[in-house]
């Protein structure tokens, strides 16, 4: 790949938001440029000339602190019934919901430095 393409990779790298994955990059080059390496190790060291890796949703976006308190509260309530329990009269089941967002299943990816 010559310089002058490079660095119209990267430009497209920065433009894509907020995260790029290698598919996706091993996706473009292949029409766009007649590029495909046989090792992924290719395009990893070309995502990391124009973005970092980093963690790709730091935080629940609808996190509500409220609902944590009295989440928090209510397991807490628990002991209560900690004699029943123990003595096998009481069984309790916890579910625990999971907050999956794009990107979750390898939950790091390729952005905007």
């Amino acid at each position: 790949m010559a310089e002058k393409e490079k660095e119209q990779l990267l430009d497209w790298l920065n433009e894509q938001s907020p995260y790029v994955g290698r598919e996706t990059l091993e996706s473009y080059l292949n029409p766009e440029y007649g590029v495909h390496y046989q090792s992924t190790s290719s395009y990893y060291a070309l995502l990391h000339e124009g973005l970092s890796y980093k963690k790709r949703q730091a935080v629940n976006p609808r996190k509500d602190e409220q609902k944590i308190l009295e989440k928090r509260e209510a397991i807490k309530k628990v002991s209560e019934h900690q004699q029943q329990i123990e003595q096998g009269e009481l069984v309790m089941v916890m579910v625990d919901e999971c907050h999956l967002l794009w990107g979750d299943a390898c939950g790091y990816g390729w952005g905007n430095q």
